[in-house]
This record gives C-alpha cells, structure tokens and sequence, in this order.
C-alpha cells in the first residue's frame, strides 16, 4: 500500500527521491493533462495509486526488466525504445530496470479519462487491462500521438490546448483499440480452452468465487488485480478464464450487475437515485445515468416515473 496519498505522478515524482532523476515537467489540455519527461538510472521503482491513466513510452534505452503487480515479480523481459507500459488508475505497481533509460510519461486524469470511455457502451478503465498485464507492448499510432501530445504541451499557439484534447481522445480510443485486439490475441492462443474447461471443475469454482465475490462487494471499487486475488490467479489468467467461463469480460459482467442492481433499486426502493448509485458502486449520480441509458434506453427518473406509472395502473386494475 502506498505510505500516503498523491494527488498525481507528477506530485509523486517531485516529492519522493525520483526528483533526483533530470525531468521536464508539462501541463497541458482543458483537463490539465501531466507530462513529464525524464530520464533514470537502474533499479526499482514504485508507482503509487493515483487516480491517473499512466502511458510510458520509453524514449531511449536497451534494458532488463521485470514488473509487479501484486501478485509477485514477473519473468525478465527487455524493455526498448519504442516500448510503451500501461498502468491503471488507482493501482500501484513495482518495476525493476537493469539499465539506465528515457521515457515520457502522459498522465491522463481518470474522471476526464472515464467521460471519454462512458462514450463507448458497457467499457470502464478494466477494459485496459490486457495492456496493464503485459510487460511491454508497441504501437505505433499510440508512440505518435503521446510524442504530438508533448510537442503540442510546449506551445503557445491559438487552439494548442484543444488539439491536446483531441489527441488525447484519439489516444484513448486507440488504446481500447489495440486493448481488444490484444485479449483477442490471448483467447485464439489458447485456442484449446473450451475443451479443457468443460472438464475443469476447478476453473469453474475460481470464476463462481470471483462471481460470489463480486455480487458481494458491488458498492466497492473493483478492479481485475482484486478479483484476480480472490482466485489467486494474475490478473491476465484470471482475465482469460472469466471471459471462457462466462462468455463476458469481468469487467463487463461488474457493469452490467451494477447496472441490473440500481435498476431493481429503483424499481423496488423509494431510495434517492444519488444513494442508488453509491450503492452500487457508480462513482456519482451522473455515472450511474449515463451507464443506466446505455444499458436500457432511458435514464433512471425515467424508468422510476414509468415503474411508478405502471403500478398505479396494476392497482386501479385490482
């Protein structure tokens, strides 16, 4: 766990012994989006839990590597120029570099980050998680728009600040893009799993566990590293396995029981629909509305006025 809270990597940069290391600090975008080059010598690193999407591309460097994530010290990769780590909001991480190297990071606040991501139906920040699980990956378009990013961040001109937002969109989207891919990749290489899994008792128990948990705890900040814990898998075998199993991605499966929950609530509680969604685990009101209409068709006053409607009806009828 983290010894205290920091509202921002660039915050924990500046104030820890990573401060040692030369950097260029930039913020940039109507969201005030961090940017920090830098450059370190080896050894280990933590990264806290800060409500941040972080994007690394390493800039120059040939280096061993190995990474974190809570549930022990993956193998040894080399990490190069070009590679790109992603890391989740809120999640802390380890990582332990053989080498000295340069990299850019591109902090994304996470409500700004989560607005973009409410565009696509029944997606949230465990939609990333393939990427969070690999060690490194490469992608051009995402190498391009992070460098457009910090050449945009250092100028002056008319609109600079609205070309940022629309790159960071556009970098976003593209990393949902090749998150997909990425999970798609997984399942075709374990092209053996629906065969395997009829006769696996024991794989079935670890979902029904994390299932089990998940039902439990539906008001509470869940991520894929939690529910991966629970069954004692990484997180990339946990996601893997969930979605063999159920036919859904966990944190599609969490939306849509948070979503079916608040709509129950409404129908059958007089609860105010901010405390319906703090109690199924939505971050605000607002969340909870958006997800709800991309769920149903209607928002939730609207469904409570029509369940309402459709009782008085029953009751005349009877």
């Amino acid at each position: 766990m983290s010894e205290q809270p920091y509202r921002s990597f660039a915050e924990f940069h500046a104030r820890t012994d990573l401060s040692k290391f030369p950097r260029i600090h930039r913020s940039c975008g109507s969201e005030q989006i961090q940017l920090i080059k830098t450059e370190r010598s080896a050894g280990e690193v933590r990264f806290p839990a800060v409500p941040e999407l972080v994007v690394g591309v390493v800039l120059e460097g040939e280096l061993p590597f190995r990474f974190d994530l809570g549930d022990g010290w993956s193998a040894e990769h080399r990490l190069r120029k070009g590679d790109i780590r992603l890391c989740l909001p809120n999640t802390e991480a380890r990582y332990e570099c053989g080498d000295r190297y340069s990299l850019l990071l591109i902090c994304l606040p996470a409500p700004m980050t989560e607005d973009l991501l409410q565009r696509e139906p029944q997606t949230d920040f465990n939609a990333f998680e393939p990427l969070h699980a690999q060690s490194a990956f490469r992608d051009d378009l995402v190498q391009a728009l992070a460098q457009r990013i910090w050449a945009e961040s250092g100028k002056e001109a008319t609109a600079s600040d609205l070309m940022v937002d629309g790159l960071a969109l556009s970098l976003v989207a593209q990393l949902l893009r090749r998150a997909d891919t990425t999970f798609g990749d997984m399942r075709n290489a374990a092209h053996d799993w629906p065969l395997s899994l009829d006769r696996s008792a024991r794989l079935v128990g670890q979902v029904k566990r994390a299932r089990d948990y998940i039902e439990s705890n539906l008001a509470q900040s869940l991520s894929i590293a939690d529910l991966a814990a629970v069954c004692a898998m990484s997180p990339s075998h946990f996601s893997r396995s969930f979605k063999a199993v159920t036919g859904e991605p966990a944190w599609a499966y969490v939306q849509r029981r948070r979503c079916e929950r608040a709509r129950d609530m409404l129908q059958f509680t007089g609860d105010p629909i901010a405390s319906v969604a703090l109690r199924c685990g939505f971050a605000s009101q607002a969340h909870l509305t958006s997800s709800f209409k991309r769920a149903y068709g209607l928002t939730p006053a609207v469904f409570r006025e029509r369940q309402g409607r459709a009782s008085s009806v029953q009751l005349v009828g009877f």
